[in-house]
């Protein structure tokens, strides 16, 4: 089955450094973002990544954001989090937590 990884803060920073080598070493990737929708649409038009908006902080804004990742994408879901680099992985039928 091939995965998709999502890397949350995934357009600035780390995370957008996190995501551009995992598109390199040849994954689908996709990032998220909070606050600066200018910056996430520019990042995305560089590199070719998709983005969404939603706050990693909060278990249903995520369960809603990997739930459409997955529709749009039909793949089931890696998630690194750029601030602690914790991957974990799931059937598309399960759920989170």
């Amino acid at each position: 089955m091939e995965k998709i990884a999502l890397v949350t803060g995934g357009t600035r920073g780390i995370g957008a450094a996190i995501a551009k080598k995992l598109k390199e070493d040849g994954h689908t990737v996709v990032s998220s973002f909070v606050g600066n929708t200018e910056k996430a649409e520019e990042f995305s038009k560089n590199t070719g990544i998709k983005v969404y908006k939603f706050d990693a902080g909060y278990f249903e804004s995520c369960q809603k954001a990997v739930e459409e990742i997955e529709n749009d994408l039909g793949f089931s879901t890696t998630t690194s989090s750029s601030s602690t680099f914790t991957s974990y992985l799931r059937p598309k039928s399960g759920r989170l937590g």
